[in-house]
């Protein structure tokens, strides 16, 4: 669980702004001006952290969770205009003044009975799809502006984690919903524990299709760490770590050589590690762009706004 829970630094929830860009579609057109002039969105920014987000959500008044959320999702993915920054759309589509802290909650309704792969049909046996039926039907109550108290999450939150700890689909999903069994008002970064919970059940999908386990995994590591021994040897010795330049300039060139040795090694082994990389990779991304276009639509149809 992320170890963000409250937006205030006194430790009272979080609270929704009054309206999208706090009613003032000034701070909305300063926005999309600078972002036409060059700049970029934290929410497309990968490095930026949760407490940095939840700050910047605050001051152009956007809910946490949604601005969490819609982070978690546009990592590493670029605009379908190369023009465009990455999330501009997502920005133009909110109407200033708008309602949109439904907007989070009304994702974990489409994850469950609208997705591409809906959760709903990974957790078809009666005990997980009541349980998982049980948390969006929270978080359909909490989009409708309904305070659920915080000990009904509880209770929905510890069956879906009896539920996951099995290693099969239906566990790894019960997962999913249990990260997002929270109050996003007082636990935003439960928004961002979903999508890292879908994307550890998208993995562990392709690890079991390509036969990869733990075992496999130590396999890698042992082999990594022996082509690092040469790599380190043909490098030479680092400098001292006092010079802090020379140093990293060191580690540099030993990751280089390490990169080579593994490229070009004629084991089979870390090829196969390394398509088993590139599927990962390809699958996260389809989720993230469909979270993305998902989230888009939730926007357009529950806060409306002119084209900009």
């Amino acid at each position: 669980m992320s170890d963000i829970r409250n937006v205030r630094a006194d430790g009272a929830p979080a609270s929704a702004p009054p309206g999208a860009f706090r009613n003032d579609a000034t701070i909305k057109d300063d926005l999309l001006e600078a972002l036409d002039g060059g700049a970029s969105l934290p929410l497309a920014q990968p490095c930026a952290t949760q407490a940095e987000l939840i700050t910047w959500a605050d001051e152009v008044g956007l809910p946490a969770a949604f601005v969490l959320l819609a982070a978690s999702l546009h990592q590493g993915i670029a605009a379908a205009d190369p023009v465009t920054s990455p999330g501009r759309d997502l920005i133009a589509a909110i109407a200033p003044g708008a309602e949109i802290a439904a907007v989070a909650h009304r994702f974990v309704v489409w994850a469950w009975e609208a997705a591409p792969e809906r959760l709903c049909e990974i957790m078809r046996s009666p005990a997980f799809h009541v349980a998982g039926g049980e948390v969006v039907e929270l978080h359909r109550r909490a989009a409708a502006g309904e305070a659920i108290d915080r000990g009904v999450w509880r209770a929905a939150r510890a069956t879906l984690g009896r539920l996951s700890e099995g290693g099969d689909e239906p566990a790894l999903a019960a997962a999913v919903l249990a990260a997002c069994a929270w109050d996003y008002g007082a636990t935003p970064g439960a928004a961002v524990d979903m999508v890292t919970a879908w994307l550890m059940l998208i993995a562990a999908r392709l690890r079991a299709a390509d036969g990869w386990g733990e075992a496999e995994d130590m396999r890698m590591q042992r082999m990594i760490g022996e082509q690092r021994l040469i790599a380190e040897e043909r490098v030479g010795p680092a400098p001292d770590e006092d010079d802090a330049v020379a140093f990293a300039a060191h580690s540099r060139r030993v990751i280089d050589e390490l990169l080579t040795l593994v490229n070009t090694s004629v084991d089979p082994f870390p090829l196969r590690k390394a398509a088993l990389n590139t599927r990962l990779g390809e699958a996260r991304n389809a989720l993230r762009q469909q979270g993305a276009s998902a989230l888009l639509s939730l926007v357009r149809a529950c806060a409306p706004a002119e084209s900009h």
